[in-house]
């Protein structure tokens, strides 16, 4: 069966989606020094990496490109002068060995087809006779082979493949939630070894996600394979970090483009947001604010990252949704809006949290029949009637006073410098008996997961006079900054502050 649904991926997967598999296959077929280069400046490699010829026992030098999809005669007439520039070009990474004998390697998820195939062996047969750069072609059913028999990718395994087909089920019947996907890939999380299993399943899964229309969890998801790698070695799998964070701005962007010319209009921008996946038009209107804020962080400094942070901006000025969380699963949402909107501007950061500030407290409101905030753990159903409040007269529901929304917007106010409106939230809610609560671990042994074992709950913060910082103030980032920030979107139940004060700062890289 796993077979079946790996066949149907090849089929479907784009370049992007393949990245990080490509990755995988080749640690698992014993290549070693693999670095991923896509980019401006690749010189026709996406990746390179080294592997020892099993007849010969001498070391090559791989460079790869890859592909998606079948390659006819014209697809062909344009991939070959990369191979050949594979031959030729040296620049690449400090990593490239240019005293190795080399070989080209083209991936495709499909096959060469039509004139395609025939011109390519001729290809391959003239490099071998004149002594040219060695030529290998990997083709679908090859892929296939590898994905689903090579122990290193334990896709085979009985317990790997029930479970994966359990949430593809879920996926293709539109019966997945973010919380389903998060105990999914905690499956992921804690060695090198899993990594490699960790890139191909992402990729299956963002892959469905994206086949049934949910691209806002397709981008969560390639986040948590950002969390995996980055777990798997706290300084290293870079490469593997980098293919994730990749994957994440495809996702974004592909989502950017649906929703761009719609931007204007609340009632357009309905009906594509729906198809998301949730009843709930204010919670996929935060959800699709926090992706392409996190786009605009991610994406720094390109074309793409200015036009998620005009869409962040029309979104918060013209759809109440983006400013009004549902529950604490979406407190850390307003983490990458922040950031992005203070970058250019604190008092524009400031002015939009004061939004989400109101909207907490009105929540906790008596006398407009407030009953708090869903918490992390409570359905979509008690979270619509915990919104509803006092409205429904034969509600249960008590009102719930622990908020770790509370949390992250007096952690905001303090990183942006508003004192004034810091001292005001934090005294309406001490009136209004709020409660802030959140999560602490040592990341070292928690790895960013929402719970378990090394998670363990705040739940009562002690937020005093401005300059004294609750203790988690002082937890250091131990990553890169926007790693840190990334992830949280992924754990949703805890967050850095001085990671964010570093991307605020427009300093991501900081906290290596």
């Amino acid at each position: 069966m796993i077979r079946v649904v790996v066949a149907k991926y090849l089929e479907t997967v784009t370049e992007r989606e393949f990245d990080a598999p490509l990755l995988a296959v080749l640690a698992s077929r014993g290549c070693t020094d693999i670095h991923f280069i896509h980019g401006s400046y690749e010189f026709g490699k996406d990746v390179i990496a080294k592997r020892v010829d099993p007849v010969t026992g001498v070391l090559h030098q791989l460079a790869i490109q890859s592909k998606a999809g079948d390659i006819n005669q014209a697809a062909w007439r344009d991939v070959r002068p990369q191979l050949e520039e594979c031959g030729y070009n040296t620049r690449a990474h400090p990593a490239f060995d240019v005293t190795l004998p080399r070989t080209a390697v083209l991936v495709t998820t499909g096959r060469l087809v039509g004139g395609a195939a025939v011109d390519a062996q001729e290809y391959k047969a003239v490099c071998t006779t004149r002594g040219l750069t060695n030529v290998e072609f990997w083709d679908d059913q090859t892929l296939l082979d590898w994905i689903c028999v090579e122990p290193g990718l334990a896709l085979a395994g009985t317990e790997v493949s029930n479970a994966l087909m359990s949430l593809l089920s879920q996926i293709d019947d539109h019966a997945i939630g973010e919380p389903m996907v998060e105990r999914y890939t905690r499956g992921w999380v804690g060695s090198k070894s899993k990594l490699s299993r960790a890139a191909v399943e992402a990729s299956i899964v963002c892959n469905a996600l994206r086949r049934t229309r949910r691209l806002d969890l397709a981008a969560l998801t390639s986040l948590h394979l950002l969390r995996a790698a980055v777990a798997a070695d706290r300084l290293g799998s870079r490469d593997m970090a980098e293919a994730a964070k990749s994957l994440f701005c495809g996702y974004g962007q592909e989502l950017l483009n649906e929703i761009e010319p719609l931007l204007e209009d609340a009632h357009r921008l309905a009906e594509p947001v729906m198809t998301l996946g949730s009843s709930d038009l204010s919670a996929m209107c935060r959800r699709l604010t926090e992706i392409v804020a996190l786009l605009a962080l991610t994406a720094d400094g390109s074309e793409l990252a200015e036009r998620a942070f005009r869409a962040t901006q029309v979104l918060v000025d013209s759809h109440p949704g983006s400013t009004r969380p549902p529950s604490d699963a979406f407190a850390v949402s307003i983490v990458p809006v922040v950031c992005a909107l203070g970058r250019r501007g604190r008092d524009s950061a400031s002015d939009y949290l004061r939004l989400v500030a109101r909207w907490l407290l009105d929540r906790h409101d008596d006398e407009l029949g407030g009953l708090g905030l869903a918490s992390l753990d409570e359905s979509e159903e008690v979270t619509v009637e915990r919104l509803l409040g006092g409205k429904l007269s034969g509600t249960t529901l008590e009102r719930r006073r622990p908020s770790y929304l509370l949390a992250v917007v007096l952690d905001l106010f303090i990183v942006l410098g508003d004192q004034a409106r810091y001292e005001a939230v934090r005294d309406q809610a001490r009136a209004l008996r709020i409660v802030p609560t959140m999560t602490y671990a040592h990341e070292s042994e928690s790895w960013w997961l929402r719970g378990g074992p090394a998670v363990w709950p705040q739940p009562n913060i002690p937020y005093g006079d401005w300059g004294a910082m609750p203790v988690h103030h002082a937890v250091s980032i131990e990553v890169a900054a926007i790693d840190a920030v990334l992830m949280a979107a992924v754990c949703r139940s805890r967050h850095n502050v001085n990671a964010i004060a570093e991307v605020l700062s427009n300093n991501p890289e900081a906290g290596r």
